[in-house]
């Protein structure tokens, strides 16, 4: 007898539960905090506390970007482990397991069954683009905990707890300018009822309510009234995340560095779109696909599946919303995305099990607990890209710190790099435009740095050339290793 949905036994939901955990953890705990680099160094000075006062001056402080929410999460760390990485990284690789159960949560929060909304959270976690880097590279957790947040958001919405939605969507947008676009996906999604059939159980004034109101038994395809009334609780979070935006001076549309301004250019946009739309769906089309062919089934959704596809690619489209019209691309902008094609991608997964003979079931569970451990290979060849640059900084900065007792407290370190070597070998690599405060932070004590050739971008940064007649120590890159030369005075 064929099940009527993607049900399995509980004891066996619980193993498939650890063999993911431990497959997901196994794919990135070698390679998370292994250093720091680039913009790790600024995010932990940035966010640095030491008294009271200094947590709600979080809110307040002018760091380009506004995200405090993860500003508190440096701060944290910084508070327990110091400069040391590994327990950044532990914290990026929690926030990913983390993530991963809200994106379950929300999945069964949208009636797809267990076995399913476990499959989300899979998909999610192990997509090909962008995860790897949000937990590898420590600054990679804006992404982390804008998923987080947004899907706990989701979730509590679809259950139609309105005060925890706003709350979460608060914390969405502290946490990352895509976030802006939550609580409109929220009001399409609440827009959309009719697609679902109407049961018992569906009472309530979230996703689930929805589809018993008046409004959304018109025939009508978008349910406007019902959708103005389910989200405009959530006009408080985006004025109180404007307003706090406003007064700390974070830079907007108009303000923000040229590669952080919209365009418009069609070429671009087109090209940004093809390209998010792989780093997005490919992954979770490609498991439908091999699901669909291990069974020998085509996935026809039913009506409440179809649904959750429908809401899916319009968390995939709004999640890209801001991103696509930015000069700048980046494998992490695909993290929020990603959510809405792991829902979709669930739900018809849900479909083929519900047209798959016993047989083939049994195929498609083995395949689905061993494939995450068969790939793990493949991760960790994806992720040696996003360590490399934060291992050489942890070695170069050693090679710094131990060199400390002979660097007087008064000298301008000089750090020389060789443009011989690879790009990802050199030394903006490791620290780009911020190697002053690895330094300084490595040393203990305010000391000036320069790095020559100076970074790309380096005025723009605001550094400007040392006086040619300080006192210097000089360390250029040999062997990979910082070594102090002779050009000392």
């Amino acid at each position: 007898m064929i099940r009527r949905s993607m049900t399995f036994p509980r004891r066996f939901l619980l193993v498939a539960a650890l063999l993911l955990l431990a497959a997901v953890c196994a794919a990135y705990a070698p390679y998370a905090g292994n250093g720091f680099k680039q913009d790790d160094f600024g995010w932990v000075a940035s966010s640095r506390v030491r008294q009271l006062s200094d947590w709600p001056a979080l809110f307040a402080r002018n760091t380009g970007f506004y995200r405090p929410a993860v500003a508190i999460t440096f701060s944290l760390d910084e508070l327990l482990f110091g400069m040391k990485p590994l327990g950044y990284g532990l914290t990026n690789l929690a926030l990913l397991v983390a993530c991963l159960l809200a994106i379950a949560g929300l999945a069964r929060s949208l009636d797809l069954p267990p076995g399913a909304a476990l499959a989300a959270g899979g998909i999610w976690a192990l997509n090909l683009q962008g995860i790897n880097m949000a937990v590898v590279w420590t600054s990679g957790r804006t992404a982390l905990v804008l998923v987080l947040f947004a899907a706990l958001a989701a979730r509590a919405f679809a259950r139609g707890h309105r005060v925890a939605a706003a709350v979460f969507t608060l914390l969405a947008l502290l946490s990352k300018e895509e976030g802006v676009m939550l609580p409109v996906l929220l009001f399409a999604w609440a827009g959309l009822p009719a697609l679902s059939p109407v049961t018992r159980r569906d009472q309530g004034s979230g996703i689930r309510g929805a589809i018993a109101d008046p409004d959304a038994r018109t025939g009508a395809i978008f349910c406007w009234r019902r959708a103005v009334r389910a989200t405009w609780p959530l006009l408080l979070p985006l004025a109180v995340y404007a307003a706090l935006r406003y007064f700390s001076g974070a830079f907007g549309p108009l303000s923000a560095p040229p590669y952080y301004r919209m365009t418009l250019a069609p070429s671009k946009v087109a090209d940004n779109a093809i390209k998010y739309l792989d780093f997005a769906a490919t992954w979770p089309a490609a498991l439908v696909a091999l699901a669909a062919a291990l069974a020998g089934v085509v996935p026809r959704a039913s009506q409440r599946e179809g649904r959750i596809v429908w809401l899916g690619c319009i968390w995939l489209v709004a999640g890209y919303a801001v991103t696509v019209f930015l000069p700048i691309r980046s494998p992490l902008y695909a993290c929020f995305p990603v959510v809405g094609a792991a829902l979709a991608a669930s739900a018809l997964l849900s479909a083929v099990w519900l047209r798959s003979s016993a047989r083939a079931r049994f195929r498609l569970a083995v395949v689905a607990l061993v494939l995450p451990f068969a790939l793990l290979p493949v991760y960790w060849a994806r992720n040696v890209r996003h360590a490399k640059g934060a291992r050489l900084s942890a070695q170069w900065l050693h090679d710094l710190e131990a060199a400390r007792p002979q660097i007087p407290a008064d000298a301008l370190v000089v750090l020389l790099d060789d443009p011989r070597l690879p790009p990802t070998e050199r030394l903006p690599a490791a620290f780009g435009t911020l190697y002053d405060i690895a330094v300084r932070d490595t040393l203990g004590r305010p000391t000036q740095s320069w790095m020559e050739p100076p970074p790309n971008g380096w005025e723009l940064s605001g550094l400007r050339r040392p006086d040619p007649a300080a006192k210097r120590v000089v360390f250029a890159l040999r062997d990979g290793h910082l070594v102090r030369v002779a050009g000392d005075r």
